[in-house]
């Protein structure tokens, strides 16, 4: 099963460090309850050493792959798509990153030797008065499946940003 979740930001007000917080704590059981296979996550604020800290913390479930917010990774945006380790087949894991912080393709087996790619996407948010960011968003990802049609998602989650 591939879900999708917004944790709005890295740690929980008051919870220290971030790294033994409740939100990767709530990612966990949700892997291990929920049973599923991929998880696409909204709102990281990943940068490479708590990626690192994270996957050694939950280093029986969890393989963390993301990308961050080129300007302020640990302030806002980022993409990760976080794979069970026990339900899938997590090492031959293919990624890119289309749109820094914005959207990355992660492409695996999935059943047998399917194969499938997906994309996981946090676009801008629309206000009222301008939406041409996030019609840039979307004309960017249009644009590179264009050239690289072979990455195409089978599965495509995560936060539009549509209100």
């Amino acid at each position: 099963m591939v879900s999708c979740l917004n944790i709005n930001g890295f740690s929980s007000a008051g919870s220290g460090d971030g790294i033994h917080n409740s939100k990767w704590g709530h990612i966990n059981q949700l892997l291990r309850t929920s049973r599923t296979g991929i998880l696409i996550v909204s709102e990281v604020h990943l940068t490479e050493r708590r990626c690192e800290e994270l996957e050694n913390l939950f280093a029986r479930r969890m393989k963390i792959n993301f990308t961050a917010n080129p300007d302020n990774p640990t302030g806002k945006g980022g993409v990760a798509i976080v794979v069970n380790k026990q339900l899938t087949n997590w090492k031959n894991i293919q990624t890119k990153e289309v749109i820094p912080g914005r959207a990355l393709l992660l492409r695996t087996k999935w059943h047998d030797d399917k194969v499938i790619t997906i994309l996981g996407i946090y676009a801008p948010n629309v206000s009222s008065n301008d939406s041409r960011e996030s019609a840039e968003f979307f004309t960017a990802l249009h644009d590179f499946f264009t050239v690289h049609p072979e990455w195409r998602p089978d599965y495509m989650g995560g936060d539009l940003n549509f209100v």
